[in-house]
């Protein structure tokens, strides 16, 4: 007949070309399989059900393609049954590629409980490492670290070099010993791998300063040098020790090695937002666009340079839009929810911040967020709360200490508390200049206002930060020396043009000049910072140098 005609030119699925030429097929094949079952052989109607679902699956309709592998799966157990038709089935997909595809129609419906139960399906004996290692992700997704670390070891003892699965390995528990055995063992003179291997375990540990060291010192070694992505992790290395701006250089190093780059690319985009690299964010922005719009990176940046220009419900939009590509994008969660608290949203915001915290429990933003949220709304007792998890979760860095010395700045008879904790940061990286401004302000509630400036004075000498300048105006305006705060609130507004308590201090010393009057800085609307710290006027978090 003319359809076992065609069925033999087109030769099944055994080339690409073949292969889609029975996909475009296949509406008309299964319908012709339909009103003719009896005229074909169980390999034939295996290969038919296959193209057909392998069609449905690239539009994505993942119900119909689902019941296609399923039906292909049972006649082809079938077939293998019958007498002299194993060869023929030997040509054909396997039963690992069909789950495996079975697993993408589960993916697509995001039902994560029966992708892993079509791939645990497979006998472990003849699972392929690529199945082994999308379990353990799955695993590891649903909480469920004996099952992940079992199939990542497994992908290791196949592949020793999946260096997915090493990472992933190490940041479920301390394996650093067992995984630099394994690569031993398969690579001799694997040194560079035992290097980088050392320096993720101690990333995992917490021990950032001596992880970025380790993987610094691996990034000179000729084997991987210029390597993009391990200057990405040298990037998220320095995000977790809060210093953004060696973070973003990082970055920008990985960029001009890769330009299409788009892993950490939503980290990137969120740094230059935090840092007002605005010129840079929007740079970013269109050239992720002009790459590729199916990556939620290109949506997170267009988010925050949506965020940078006051345009809210956009970068919800573009938020929403990034999230649809991947559930599990921190960034996009965490821009979502800055963009609710604009909009006066706070219950949303706050729950959203916690969400990416869930999701990422070591990343410092989702943690600022809330207690910034928190701050917001005088919810002291859940700032606090929110900054001591960040201090649990990341450890004891300078980022941390300084978000707890915030809160407990705002706590009654809390500053002495305040000030321990930023010492304690500014012990451990001196030139922190989230720590400093803290500090600063600390010590302006304590009506220290010379000390303040006697400290600011030095910061601003190696880090001209706009924060600070506005900051020691009003030092000097309360000391009475409004020159010198006018020369400094023009700085703060040079620096930072949205700088409003810069705008505020320079009201008010214009105010004072024309009226030549006495001026009471503590009882003005105007002054900016006083009214902030002392629980008046915005919350503190406007106030305070962006993490």
């Amino acid at each position: 007949m003319s359809v076992q005609v065609l069925l033999q030119h087109l030769g099944g699925l055994r080339s690409d070309k073949l292969h889609s030429s029975m996909e475009l097929l296949g509406g008309f094949l299964m319908t012709a399989l339909k009103n003719n079952r009896d005229s074909f052989t169980s390999a034939n109607e295996y290969e038919i059900l296959v193209s057909y679902a392998l069609g449905k699956l690239k539009d994505k309709q993942y119900k119909t393609a689902e019941a296609s592998f399923k039906d292909a799966l049972i006649v082809r157990k079938s077939g293998l049954k019958q007498k002299g038709m194993a060869p023929s089935f030997a040509k054909l997909p396997s039963e690992a590629y069909i789950k495996y595809k079975l697993y993408l129609c589960y993916q697509g419906m995001d039902n994560i409980p029966m992708a892993v139960s079509v791939l645990e399906s497979l006998p472990v004996k003849v699972r392929p490492v690529k199945v082994n290692l999308i379990l353990a992700k799955l695993y590891q997704r649903l909480g469920l670290t004996r099952s992940a670390v079992t199939c990542y070891k497994e992908v290791l003892r196949k592949n020793p070099l999946a260096f997915d699965a090493i990472l992933n390995l190490l940041s479920l528990g301390d394996y650093a010993n067992e995984v630099a055995s394994i690569v031993t063992v398969a690579v001799p003179g694997s040194d560079w791998i035992l290097s980088l291997v050392k320096g993720h375990a101690m990333m995992h540990n917490k021990d950032y300063h001596r992880g970025f060291a380790q993987l610094e010192a691996a990034s000179q070694t000729s084997m991987v040098a210029g390597d993009t992505r391990l200057e990405c992790h040298l990037a998220h290395l320095r995000v977790r020790t809060g210093d953004n701006r060696s973070a973003i250089a990082h970055f920008e190093k990985a960029r001009t090695l890769d330009r299409y780059l788009l892993d950490g690319m939503d980290i990137y985009a969120c740094l230059l937002y935090e840092e007002k690299e605005l010129a840079k964010l929007d740079k970013l922005a269109t050239e992720l666009f002009y790459t590729t719009e199916i990556h939620p990176a290109t949506w997170v940046a267009l988010g925050y340079r949506a965020l940078g220009k006051h345009d809210y419900k956009r970068a919800i939009y573009l938020a929403v839009q990034a999230t649809k590509l991947n559930q599990l994008c921190n960034s996009a969660v965490v821009l979502k929810g800055c963009a609710l608290r604009a909009i006066d949203e706070q219950t949303d915001a706050i729950a959203h911040f916690k969400e990416a915290s869930r999701l990422d429990p070591a990343k410092f933003i989702c943690y600022k967020e809330l207690v910034d949220t928190y701050l917001s709304m005088m919810r002291q007792t859940d700032a606090l709360v929110a900054a001591q998890s960040a201090l649990k979760a990341i450890g004891p860095q300078p980022n941390c200490l300084v978000l707890c010395a915030k809160v407990q700045m705002n706590a009654e008879n809390g500053k002495e508390k305040a000030l321990n904790y930023v010492d304690k940061a500014l012990a451990l990286e001196p030139n922190n200049q989230y720590a400093m401004l803290v500090k600063g302000e600390i010590l302006f509630k304590l009506k220290k206002f010379k000390e303040a400036v006697k400290f600011l004075s030095r910061c601003v000498e190696n880090h001209s930060n706009s924060q600070m300048h506005s900051l020691l105006g009003n030092c000097y305006h309360i000391m009475s020396d409004h020159a010198k705060a006018m020369n400094h609130h023009t700085v703060a507004l040079s620096l930072d043009p949205e700088n409003k308590m810069a705008e505020d201090g320079i009201s008010a010393i214009s105010n004072l000049q024309n009226n030549d009057g006495t001026f009471d800085f503590e009882e003005s609307s105007g002054a900016g910072l006083s009214g902030q710290l002392d629980g008046g006027g915005n919350s503190d978090d406007e106030m305070v140098l962006t993490e």
